[in-house]
């Protein structure tokens, strides 16, 4: 089965749940884990005018050290859950990158065979703006991806959906089923 998983996390608490999960799969199979977060590129509209320029160079430095904190806060509370769990893990924070590429890079140079990931499950105008990391990842990855993502139906729909549908989709799968297997 898979023998290294890749989580994913932004140390939201929808990520928390991905890790969560991620975690169980990985002592269930035995698995290690590699832990990666990803802090983006400065955005360049904060550069703002001509003179700008030296007052970004400013907001730059504190943002860097912003992200780096904030990565080592989330990948040592991963660190703690897996752990707690047993599982042996690696940590990476990836700055400068958008998120989508830090993950399928990462997960080819760690020979990673599943990567686990949460999405926000934004839609229509939300996801042509604020883009969607796992869709991204999904349509470039070589290797499974085990997606966690809110799930919009109504509980006793959800659960019928949850009696009737695989565990995990297999290649060739029902399609309307793999969008429904949401956790």
């Amino acid at each position: 089965m898979y023998k290294h998983l890749l989580i994913a996390t932004d140390g939201s608490e929808l990520a928390d749940k991905g890790v969560a999960h991620g975690l169980t799969l990985a002592k269930g199979i035995g698995a290690a884990v590699t832990f990666i977060t990803v802090s983006e590129q400065f955005p360049i509209f904060a550069w703002g005018g001509a003179m700008a320029g030296y007052a970004a160079g400013d907001e730059l430095a504190v943002y860097q050290e912003e992200a780096r904190r904030y990565g080592k806060e989330v990948l040592d509370k991963c660190k703690a859950s897996a752990d707690a769990a047993g599982v042996s893990a690696k940590l990476v924070h990836v700055e400068d990158k958008r998120p989508a590429e830090a993950i399928l890079d990462l997960s080819k140079a760690q020979g990673c065979d599943l990567i686990v990931m949460a999405s926000h499950g934004r839609r229509g105008l939300g996801r042509l703006l604020l883009g969607s990391q796992t869709a991204e990842v999904l349509s470039y990855t070589e290797i499974p991806v085990r997606q966690l993502g809110i799930f919009k139906m109504a509980p006793s729909v959800r659960a019928a959906w949850r009696v009737h549908s695989p565990g995990h989709i297999q290649p060739g799968a029902d399609a309307r089923k793999a969008v429904c297997r949401r956790d």
